[in-house]
């Protein structure tokens, strides 16, 4: 599909490298110094740059193959994390506000990736509940630690609670690593925030910590899913590729 790997690059990829980036050119000092480099060292791991990891899913045609949507929407919300919800205990329902409402060829998985981003501390981050800081000059320390527990719990249950649901099976059934796909929008979407941080926060900290946490996110996300693409030979792929609804090789 030359589409789905069209909205493959410009909703994830470039969008997401370009906005990266613009944290190197609006700010300076330390940290955004240690973000340039092919290696980050963030609570005593290292984590490989994001910007690196996104070159390497653009060439890699079986990472392509699981990321690259299959399915196009015709609308969606746009902007669907928590914040833009409100929960009425009277109705028994939740209404979603402040919509960007994107029509036409979408990823319809955009939304459930938006959701799980506002899940694993977005919003932490815009309230700046966060405690961040820098050790011999090299390696960055950051936590949340006013995290709510609820809000963690969600975000551990979010994928599982999504796997059975009758609702989700429709798009379950025709995008195989929908899995995949919500985590890669969880890590990216921290990236494409970063403009929009530095914008319109009073400090650049805050834009500091959505690259940080995308890091986290999408270097977890990319070993995990590599592993997965390299566990079958060329031809076990191949034929593996052949059995999804869908799928154009």
């Amino acid at each position: 599909m030359i589409m789905s790997n069209d909205l493959l690059d410009s909703m994830m990829l470039n969008r997401a490298e370009a906005r990266a980036r613009n944290l190197f050119h609006c700010a300076g000092g330390d940290y955004v110094r240690l973000l340039q480099c092919d290696t980050i060292s963030i609570n005593h791991s290292l984590f490989e740059n994001p910007i690196n990891l996104i070159r390497k899913v653009r060439q890699d045609r079986r990472m392509r193959n699981v990321l690259r949507p299959r399915y196009k929407s015709q609308c969606v919300h746009g902007d669907l994390t928590f914040l833009n919800m409100v929960l009425s205990d009277q109705q028994d329902k939740i209404i979603m506000i402040d919509p960007r409402g994107y029509s036409g060829d979408f990823d319809v998985l955009y939304d459930f990736g938006k959701m799980k981003f506002s899940l694993s501390g977005f919003a932490d981050i815009v309230l700046s509940n966060y405690d961040l800081s820098l050790v011999d000059g090299r390696r960055i320390i950051v936590g949340m630690p006013g995290e709510h527990p609820n809000i963690k719990e969600a975000n551990a249950d979010f994928l599982r609670f999504l796997a059975p649901s009758k609702s989700f099976r429709v798009i379950r059934d025709m995008e195989p690593y929908w899995n995949e796909r919500i985590r890669f929008y969880e890590a990216i979407n921290y990236l494409a925030d970063i403009p929009f941080r530095l914008h319109t926060d009073s400090t650049p900290y805050n834009s500091i910590m959505c690259f940080l946490w995308g890091t986290i996110y999408l270097n977890a996300m990319y070993r995990e899913t590599y592993a997965k693409t390299r566990a079958l030979s060329d031809s076990a792929w191949a034929v593996a590729q052949s059995g999804i609804r869908g799928d154009a090789g």
